[in-house]
């Protein structure tokens, strides 16, 4: 389908602009689309076989394949809570910022739609940008696939707001600056994803916790991968890391739990520990080394501790694991010699 722009020049909103608003500033989110206020707005806004349309009674901005390009300015606009929702697939291209909330106060803002849309953010400065001035708030990303890169900035940044990312979404950051970013927590969880890549900076940083449930992370970055203030929790997940030195930093505690299945080239960090629990009944394997290829079960100094593991430990980061440029963890794989006509298969690592 041949998309056009939604470029809302300014002779195209001259009759717009006549026409009532459909509801106070004060009770909505004061969405703005190339400069060009949303509210005088009573009907769609079209650009050819593309349209944005906003409902303030909902505070709703539904893009249908739409098309923004935006030069000196940002793409789209907002103050307060608001929902974007997306039908088809949209582009935001934009010198400077693709999508800027600013002071959304204590409330969420959602990113979502129904069957599989996607939006691409391709911009100069912060792909996307949330701001919140009181209470904390949250940006949540749902049933849809969203790709934010930046030219020159970070991808994704978050000010007293939290991201979520879940409901089958994919996420993808891309920059020079810090992919991912807020000073809260990030959670990914219902078979979400996230993907972030920095070639400068941070792949993915929270000031807060970051937990991931049922869901997949994949970071990579020239600095730490990924990265919280906070603790750093794997349940039932898949988590790939990719960076020098310490490719998955926590400054509380590493989590992983459940089936998952952790990989980290650059190793990992636990300020107040690693804790690794198997499935009930099931074992887990730990294996280090300075590359994938190198790799052993790890093994402490006094030999108290030795991978795989049929209960929950909890291990000592500075003990003899934060040195180790590869680490995996993963569900217990019986090895060793196949069974004979006159002796048993016996796994190598756990004795079974």
């Amino acid at each position: 389908m041949k998309r056009r722009s939604v470029a809302l020049v300014a002779s195209a909103f001259a009759l717009a602009l006549t026409m009532p608003a459909v509801a106070s500033a004060e009770s909505v989110s004061e969405p703005r689309i190339l400069g060009h206020d949303m509210l005088s707005v009573s009907g769609p806004v079209a650009g050819g076989e593309g349209e944005a349309r906003y409902d303030a009674s909902s505070n709703t901005l539904t893009l249908e394949d739409a098309t923004i390009e935006a030069g000196n300015g940002n793409g789209i606009q907002f103050t307060g809570p608001l929902t974007i929702e997306l039908v088809g697939s949209s582009r935001i291209t934009s010198a400077q910022r693709g999508i800027y909330g600013n002071g959304v106060e204590s409330d969420a803002v959602n990113i979502t739609g129904a069957e599989g849309p996607s939006l691409v953010i391709e911009s100069g400065w912060e792909a996307l940008q949330v701001d919140d001035t009181t209470a904390p708030a949250t940006l949540a990303i749902d049933g849809v696939t969203l790709e934010a890169s930046s030219a020159a900035r970070s991808g994704i940044v978050l000010e007293g707001i939290s991201l979520e990312v879940g409901e089958g979404a994919s996420v993808t950051a891309d920059s020079v600056g810090t992919s991912v970013k807020t000073d809260r927590d990030i959670t990914v969880s219902e078979k979400g994803s996230l993907h972030a890549t920095s070639d400068g900076s941070y792949g993915v940083r929270a000031d807060g916790d970051i937990a991931v449930t049922d869901a997949t992370l994949n970071a990579a970055s020239t600095s730490v991968a990924v990265w919280a203030r906070g603790s750093v929790s794997v349940s039932d997940a898949e988590v790939t890391t990719e960076s020098a030195p310490n490719s998955l930093r926590s400054e509380g505690t590493l989590s992983v739990s459940g089936d998952s299945v952790v990989t980290a080239v650059g190793g990992v960090f636990g300020e107040k520990g690693v804790s690794v629990a198997p499935v009930d009944g099931e074992k887990v394997d730990l294996w280090l080394g300075a590359s994938e290829a190198e790799a052993v079960h790890y093994e402490s100094a006094d030999g108290s501790l030795r991978s795989p593991f049929d209960a929950p430990v909890t291990i000592n980061t500075y003990s003899g694991l934060s040195g180790a440029a590869y680490v995996r963890i993963l569900r217990h794989a019986h090895s060793g010699d196949p069974a004979t006509c006159t002796s048993r298969a016996v796994c190598q690592y756990c004795g079974e």
